[in-house]
């Protein structure tokens, strides 16, 4: 009696556990990779997948499925192979039956993740392209409330570039350091710091006409230091002594009309 109320409660949670799944999802839980009690031969495991794959890209948007994936082990342990073997297959080790040139195609079209590394890249390069365009800056903090993880990504591409320029091994390759200097991505982290003071002197000027900032003002106190120290800076410049400044700097600053050729500071708009 008591096998007989295990096995009853067996089946009812191998039910509820097939109800929360997909179809093809079904058939693997129920059949174990079987069809009418027949196991599958390759072709109908492959399809069988392809199939899995297409509702998991339904459901989460893309095809990127976690090896380890919980709902679909099997799903998971699949894709992985596959990505290995069209690695392999690249670096001319040898040719896979089981990925055929159809197949490939197959998986292609569908939007398969050959390459996490580049795909996870080219993720976050898109979100802090959409940040540029939302916020008309490239000056993502490093804990953005919305994205926290593109903040972090920001912060990761500086130290991956030092990596990259020294020699050092890095995450970063050519392709990408040109898709972010095109972006008008900064590298050098001083640089950033004073182009986003710059930005902020500027935003400044255009909501209030001009860049006589106030030192009354406790909250704009930090912008009317920086503009004291590039005034110091500047006249360091034209005297000919060391300066922080370089000429691309100095340039952007006589842009804001608040310095002469000299470097003296003046108060008109």
């Amino acid at each position: 009696m008591t096998g007989m109320m295990a096995n009853k409660m067996f089946m009812l949670m191998k039910k509820k556990e097939a109800s929360t799944c997909t179809p093809t999802e079904n058939k693997v839980i129920q059949g174990k990779d079987q069809h009418d009690g027949f196991k599958l031969d390759n072709r109908e495991l492959f399809n069988l997948r392809l199939s899995q794959l297409k509702d998991f890209k339904k459901k989460n948007g893309d095809c990127y499925v976690p090896s380890n994936y919980a709902s679909l082990p099997k799903l998971g342990y699949w894709v992985s192979t596959c990505r290995k073997s069209y690695k392999m297959q690249q670096n001319g080790k040898y040719k896979p039956k089981s990925l055929t040139q159809k197949r490939f195609k197959l998986l292609d079209d569908l939007g398969f993740i050959w390459d996490i590394k580049k795909w996870s890249w080219d993720k976050k390069f898109e979100a802090f392209k959409q940040y540029k365009k939302e916020h008309g800056h490239l000056f993502v903090p490093i804990e953005y409330s919305k994205n926290k993880k593109l903040g972090m990504w920001v912060y990761a591409q500086r130290i991956e570039y030092r990596k990259f320029i020294s020699g050092e091994k890095s995450r970063l390759t050519q392709v990408e350091i040109d898709k972010l200097k095109l972006l008008g991505f900064i590298f050098d982290t001083a640089k950033c710091s004073w182009e986003k003071k710059l930005y902020e002197i500027k935003k400044y000027k255009t909501k209030n006409g001009s860049i006589n900032i106030p030192w009354t003002d406790k909250r704009l106190r930090p912008l009317a230091d920086w503009i004291s120290k590039q005034h110091k800076e500047l006249v360091k410049f034209y005297d000919g002594i060391d300066s922080c400044l370089d000429i691309d700097q100095v340039r952007k600053l006589k842009e804001l009309g608040r310095f002469n050729e000299k470097g003296n500071i003046f108060y008109s708009p």
